[in-house]
């Protein structure tokens, strides 16, 4: 009982600290705004400083692999314009996808809709990354996907013996990316990184995230 009263009291601080968190936000952009057509521009501004982490692949250096995180399908092929251009540069060695169920949409070459792992497998031969070298990863998603991406990812990194890898995902999204995985992946003889998509972002969205960081980084983690 006392456990269960101690996660409700922090989960009330949280969301008073968000509320908080993001009223000064919003009030230092204004103030430091010379237009009101600048405000919203500044408070992306602001909340892009909380949850950008980016740390890309050194040149010369390659990943052992690059894992792409989830996402829509829209958000996916900026993932694979990115992916696609590391390996064609000689970045990485073999591309690892999360596995989406479901199908999309009616694809005319095979009269059928094609499954969601068979289009994004599609999409990526189409980007000059062979079959072979894309391998689709089964996740139990949970409630909270990053975390659970994190915890699978690093014990098949353990598994493997994976030295290098590589994530891909939005730059609105690395943060978090980088908090869950730090936790899970090896300390020693290990390095990770963090490269974006070019995906944009919307103001709607970055206030989604800057709560799901908060969330993990108070609650979860």
């Amino acid at each position: 009982m006392a456990k269960l009263m101690h996660l409700k009291i922090k989960k009330e601080l949280l969301l008073l600290s968000i509320v908080f968190l993001s009223s000064s936000l919003i009030l230092a952009a204004w103030l430091n705004s010379s237009r009101p057509a600048d405000l919203g521009s500044d408070i992306k501004k602001s909340i892009l400083e909380e949850l950008v982490h980016l740390y890309p692949l050194p040149p010369g250096q390659v990943a052992d692999a690059a894992y792409v995180l989830g996402g829509t399908q829209e958000s996916l092929e900026y993932k694979f314009l990115t992916v696609s251009e590391l390996y064609t540069n000689g970045a990485i060695d073999r591309v690892w996808l999360l596995s989406r169920p479901g199908i999309t949409e009616n694809n005319p070459d095979t009269g059928r809709n094609l499954t969601n792992d068979e289009w994004s497998i599609l999409e990526l031969r189409k980007l000059g990354v062979p079959t072979d070298k894309i391998e689709i990863i089964k996740i139990d998603h949970g409630f909270f996907g990053t975390l659970s991406e994190a915890k699978h990812i690093s014990e098949l990194v353990r598994n493997r013996k994976i030295r290098t890898l590589l994530l891909i995902t939005q730059p609105y999204h690395s943060q978090r990316v980088y908090t869950s995985f730090k936790k899970f992946l090896p300390q020693e003889n290990f390095n990770f990184y963090i490269q974006s998509s070019t995906e944009s972002q919307r103001l709607i969205q970055m206030a989604i995230e800057l709560f799901k960081l908060k969330v993990y980084a108070h609650l979860l983690l």
